[in-house]
């Protein structure tokens, strides 16, 4: 929920949080990453700001092919 209320602090958007049944956590750990003297040369706000340029300057849209489930129904997978 984090990254999203950042978002949402940049952009007009609403979070909407339903239950699911779907038991992957998607949490990460970098702690043997950052053991190994990796740092990180970006955050999530640049990141954020970069999604945000790239949505306004036409670069990334909003496409039907992007949606997995609509794309495989679309296939009649």
């Amino acid at each position: 929920m984090d990254i999203a209320n950042r978002v949402v602090d940049r952009v007009s958007a609403e979070i909407v949080v339903s239950p699911s049944n779907d038991p992957r956590s998607y949490r990460q750990n970098s702690d043997k990453l950052l053991n190994t003297g990796f740092t990180q040369k970006y955050t999530v706000a640049d990141a954020i700001n970069e999604v945000i340029e790239k949505v306004k300057s036409g670069e990334l849209r909003d496409e039907e092919s992007y949606y997995t489930v609509r794309t495989m129904k679309a296939l009649g997978i």
